[in-house]
């Protein structure tokens, strides 16, 4: 046997994903005369175990997905992809609950208010709320970070 193994990547596909999304990997790996043995998938060039990923815990921006496979005969076979991880007004808002949910903002009033300025749909006012909110201590510096680089890609 000297035929490496075949890859198709059905997901994640050449696209953009919204930040608050969970990605499903899925991956079809064959081989016809030894069979299939180690398969690794790789996001941004780190080895994962899971069938899919949090995109909430990833910059916005360029990432990779990669898949190494051997079969049984040791033959290695590689592919590779790229997509975008974007925000919107909408998956900002999920992200704000999910920074909520996870204790990043420690107060529902906080919450909403930031909820609300988003709705304005000005840069200003919202960034400027995040940062007294921050400066009160009503959000962890995750929080800060995640949501300004999302107001920062949207205007």
């Amino acid at each position: 046997d000297i035929v490496p193994p075949q890859i198709t990547v059905n997901s994640p596909g050449r696209q953009s994903y919204e930040r608050s999304q969970i990605l499903p990997i899925n991956t079809t790996i064959s081989d016809d005369l030894s069979g299939v043995g180690l398969v690794e998938n790789y996001f941004d060039n780190n080895l994962i175990t899971s069938n899919s990923i949090d995109l909430f815990f990833t910059t916005l921006g360029t990432h990779s997905f990669e898949v190494f496979a051997f079969d049984n005969a040791g033959n290695p076979a590689h592919t590779g992809l790229t997509f975008q991880v974007i925000a919107t007004l909408e998956s900002t808002k999920s992200d704000i609950e999910r920074a909520y949910s996870l204790g990043w903002i420690n107060n529902l009033k906080t919450r909403d208010s930031l909820i609300k300025k988003l709705g304005a749909m000005s840069k200003t006012p919202f960034t400027k709320q995040l940062e007294r909110e921050y400066n009160k201590d009503n959000i962890n510096l995750q929080a800060f970070n995640l949501l300004k680089e999302d107001i920062d890609y949207i205007k």
